[in-house]
């Protein structure tokens, strides 16, 4: 590829090449990737999207949501390049958490734990123990990208590690545009935080509202309870004790005795 490699920016201790592989990314000037490059990505992503077709067997057609050829190395690069300097590239993670409109992921490994770097294994989190996958030139790894797939990689030492990541999807969602998805997301996830922001200040006013309603609705009640004891002690103190008179007779007389 014939990407400028000061053009590409780095987060943590990775770096992202995006694949304008759907219509929001026709132009390859900036990225410098040759028409022959670009028409094999489209054979390989077709045949991964066949691949997914078979063996997930989603209910719907799949639509490409995005590609990215990612490399990671360790220790990470540091100076002008770095946007991301605290970045965890490792951190465990669900795709479909970070980008909503992903619905299955696919990873295709281009080299090999052993021989290019040591460790960098897939690591899937079951609640039945972890499943380690370690990395094989010409491998591909497919799953759906919710939380039941929640991953990460452990770091590789010795040599880049390098993937061609895939996100598919169904239904309306449509591709990422090609500039949310430059430097692993981007945009996209700052556009996502913003609206979650937007949702959570809405939910917080709303809790505020009902947290005011409950406190006027409990003084009333409160109100209410004084107002009932008050008439109720007045009435207590206005009743007329009348008293219970018995009357008895006997060999000296009748006799009254009231209490």
């Amino acid at each position: 590829m014939r990407a400028r490699h000061s053009d590409i920016p780095h987060r943590g201790a990775e770096v992202s090449l995006v694949l304008p592989l759907h219509q929001t990314c026709h132009s390859t000037k900036r990225t410098g990737i040759p028409a022959e490059v670009m028409d094999f990505a489209w054979s390989l992503l077709r045949r991964v999207e066949g691949a997914i077709l078979e063996a997930l067997m989603p209910s719907t057609p799949l639509e490409l949501r995005g590609a990215l050829l990612r490399r990671v190395q360790l220790p990470a690069l540091t100076g002008h390049q770095q946007m991301m300097p605290s970045h965890d590239s490792f951190a465990a993670h669900a795709d479909r958490a970070t980008v909503a409109a992903y619905h299955y992921s696919a990873v295709l490994y281009l080299d090999e734990a052993g021989k290019d770097f040591e460790d960098g294994e897939l690591l899937f989190m079951d609640r039945d123990g972890d499943l380690r996958l370690a990395p094989k030139s010409g491998q591909l790894v497919a799953f759906t990208s919710g939380l039941e797939n929640l991953h990460r990689v452990v770091p590789p030492h010795g040599g880049p590690r390098y993937v061609l990541a895939m996100w598919f999807g169904t239904g309306p969602n449509g591709p990422i545009p090609c500039d949310e998805l430059t430097s692993g997301f981007g945009a996209h996830v700052e556009k996502q935080r913003s609206t979650s922001e937007g949702q959570v200040t809405e939910i917080a006013i709303a809790m505020i509202i009902a947290m005011v309603f409950i406190i006027a609705l409990a003084a009333e009640l409160l109100r209410s309870l004084c107002t009932a004891a008050r008439y109720y002690m007045q009435s207590q103190k206005a009743m007329v004790k009348v008293p219970i008179c018995s009357h008895t007779s006997g060999m000296f007389g009748d006799h009254k005795q009231c209490a």
